[in-house]
């Protein structure tokens, strides 16, 4: 299983994002960014839309929010 939880977690960190900013960033709630952080939000129901709003958010790419290796 993928550890997207973690690599959002970790990449919202590395760019000094808080969830509130992640969440007006990609129109969810707070609670739902906590949820996709904590695995509370099942991984493998986490939709394609949602992960590219979530990259965009975090300024990243599909591929860095799915194996955490920022590209510089």
């Amino acid at each position: 299983m993928l550890k997207i939880a973690n690599n959002i977690r970790k990449i919202r960190k590395e760019k000094g994002l808080t969830q509130v900013q992640v969440s007006k960033a990609t129109g969810f709630t707070q609670s739902r960014v906590a949820e996709y952080e904590t695995e509370r939000y099942k991984p493998e129901n986490i939709t394609l839309g949602a992960a590219i709003n979530l990259a965009n958010a975090l300024g990243c790419t599909l591929d860095e929010l799915f194996t955490a290796k920022i590209q510089k």
